[in-house]
């Protein structure tokens, strides 16, 4: 049935009717308040109590000339599954500038359910129920059947362009494994797809959004709190990176993906960072508010890049290799080494002016102490792997990440890591060879009067201190030597000793 601009009603006299459209049946219309709202407005009257059934591979296809509202659920009579749409068409024939839209009527519990496919024949679906990129108050559709061929293209697009990520496509994909397709574009001229392939583990639903930014990249996504340039650049990577934020939230867990972005040329930053092939994307990690460095294996062509292994990170942008992070971390991990000791180790895949790292460990009441340093390779396309053996004060689980230092003062981090360790007993003291330093630890951050002697008995060093940990110059003492360290605070006396 193509029903144009018509209507199907019931009058008082007949009440409580309805219509069909049975699997493989086909109501194609141009009604701009869409099949019902509970208004006397749409296809479906809402005069009679007039009901309808939408069979699950049913098509309703929306044939507009101008502007239209996909109608959702919710609303009236319409709070079944049998109201929500089989399959949706998206068949949009009107002029440039005019679109097809969700609309949530009356709120924002209206939405719109597809439980077998959302096709996209022609025009423009926008998320967004305007033009540009609005602030707010974007749309949500959802799919329920987690089949890559759920979402197909034939023709036009989907635009989202809301700067909360409120314009979002929502499918419920699971465990799902395929190659899913989101048809973006911001005009008939300007195609974004955006493609997710899931290989592994469980994604659950996902939300995707994205949109486009003026050259200076604002407004941030929210909950990104900045844009860090990390070769001086100023204010922030700004004119390096691509002007497009991309989100892909998703409720599952460690779901294995490659993506391949797309973008188009006016969105490239200016020279020297406009060379599409140096394009990598990156992930932001909202625990430490960074962005990671970009994943190895990395591919660009104009205006597209391709990234393996992505992971489950949510907000995504895209910048030049020439302005790159100074690390491109691999991992980082920590281990116990028996009593009273932990190793971590990290890998980097390139280094760029790399200077050297800091072990840091993390303390109960989020301080942060530096454990100890290692020399950097500097500057490095290889695969380069370092590691670390530090000292434990006490039993339990402890929190270690490295920091690493550019040759101009620059700083990236790594991921937290963690490791269970059973400690060594009394005091805890080390020489740390990249300051030339001797480090006291007792556990307690009481005041304490620390002693070291060699091995004849001669002090060396006694002072006294406040504080978790003590700090000894040892620049005057001779190498080889034994020393001894004696703790004395209102815990009662330890000792412990260190070769040095």
């Amino acid at each position: 049935l193509r029903i144009g601009t018509s209507q199907i009603s019931s009058d008082s006299a007949f009440s409580y009717t309805g219509v069909t459209v049975a699997d493989g049946g086909r109501l194609a219309h141009s009604n701009t308040a869409g099949i019902y709202d509970n208004t006397t407005a749409p296809v479906f009257r809402s005069t009679g109590n007039m009901n309808y059934f939408l069979g699950a591979t049913s098509v309703i296809e929306y044939n507009n000339n101008s502007f239209g509202r996909v109608s959702g659920i919710n609303v009236g009579v319409a709070t079944l599954p049998q109201h929500k749409y089989g399959i949706l068409e998206i068949n949009h024939t009107g002029p440039a500038g005019t679109w097809v839209t969700p609309t949530y009527i009356p709120n924002f519990t209206n939405a719109v359910f597809v439980r077998t496919q959302l096709k996209i024949v022609s025009g423009e679906f926008n998320l967004a129920d305007a033009s540009g990129s609005p602030a707010n108050s974007g749309r949500w559709v959802h799919i329920e059947n987690p089949s890559p061929s759920a979402l197909i293209r034939t023709g036009g697009y989907i635009r989202s362009e809301v700067t909360d990520n409120s314009a979002r496509i929502v499918w419920t994909i699971n465990n799902s494994i395929g190659t899913y397709v989101i048809p973006w574009g911001v005009s008939a001229t300007q195609y974004i797809p955006l493609t997710y392939q899931l290989t592994g583990g469980s994604v659950g639903t996902v939300s995707f959004s994205t949109y486009r930014t003026p050259a200076n990249n604002l407004p941030w996504p929210p909950g990104v709190t900045n844009l860090t340039s990390h070769i001086g650049l100023s204010p922030d990577n700004r004119t390096a990176t691509v002007d497009r934020f991309w989100r892909m939230s998703n409720t599952g867990t460690a779901p294995v993906l490659n993506l391949t972005f797309n973008y188009v040329a006016s969105e490239i930053p200016g020279i020297p960072f406009n060379i599409p092939s140096q394009m990598r994307a990156h992930s932001y990690n909202l625990i430490t508010n960074s962005w990671m460095a970009a994943v190895t294996g990395q591919s660009a062509t104009p205006y597209q890049v391709v990234t393996p292994n992505a992971g489950g990170f949510a907000n995504w942008a895209i910048s030049s290799l020439a302005a790159p992070l100074p690390v491109e971390w691999l991992y980082v991990k920590a281990t116990a080494a028996g009593s009273g000791s932990a190793i971590i180790e990290w890998s980097t895949a390139t280094e760029t002016n790399n200077d050297f790292f800091t072990v840091w460990e993390i303390m109960p009441d989020g301080s942060e102490l530096p454990m100890g340093k290692v020399k950097a390779a500097g500057n490095s396309s290889d695969v380069q792997k370092y590691q670390l053996q530090v000292p434990v004060a006490d039993q339990g689980v402890h929190y270690y990440k490295v920091s690493q230092m550019d040759i101009d003062g620059t700083t990236s981090w790594s991921d937290v890591t963690s490791c269970s360790v059973v400690a060594q007993q009394g005091v805890l003291c080390w020489i740390d060879h990249w300051e030339d330093v001797l480090k006291v630890r007792t556990g307690s951050d009481s005041p304490a009067f620390v002693t070291v002697t060699d091995v004849s008995g001669r002090i060396l060093s006694s002072r006294q201190f406040s504080g978790y940990e003590y700090q000894i110059p040892v620049t005057k003492m001779n190498r080889g030597q034994v020393l001894f360290v004696l703790v004395e605070n209102e815990t009662g006396r330890s000792a412990s000793k260190v070769l040095y």
